[in-house]
């Protein structure tokens, strides 16, 4: 009895422990300056664990810290062999400055790997015409 009550816990716990593990990474803050432009796009260098499949997306910081995604700015990617990819972002409206307060609202990039590990080196948000 005791061996198959051993062996039911142990399928239970096979069935509900999750085989991957995932890391989420955040870029430095940037800021942006153009007073009533709002189309952008953004670039973001990646580096984790080779192979890996990469969640990407712009977000808004608010005063407080809180994270709010910006519409159409979520890209999936997948690592190279060495562990890096480049992202370059379509053209998002987005990220509106006003002219008494053009860098106030800042964004950040956040990544979520399906590794155990990442970071997000380099982050460029430029303005599109």
């Amino acid at each position: 009895m005791k061996k198959v009550i051993l062996m039911v816990l142990i399928a239970m716990f096979a069935f509900s422990s999750s085989a991957s593990a995932a890391y989420t990474a955040e870029s430095v803050d940037t800021r942006y300056g153009l007073p009533d432009h709002s189309k952008y796009s953004y670039s973001v260098t990646l580096s984790g664990e080779p192979n890996t499949q990469v969640t990407v997306t712009l977000m808004y910081k608010g005063p407080w810290g809180q994270r709010e995604p910006v519409y159409g700015s979520t890209l999936t990617v997948t690592l190279n062999a060495g562990g890096y990819a480049t992202v370059n972002s379509p053209d998002l409206y987005c990220c509106s400055a006003t002219h008494t307060f053009p860098y106030g609202n800042p964004v950040v990039i956040q990544a979520q790997f399906q590794g155990s590990y990442g970071s997000v080196p380099m982050f460029y948000l430029q303005p599109k015409y």
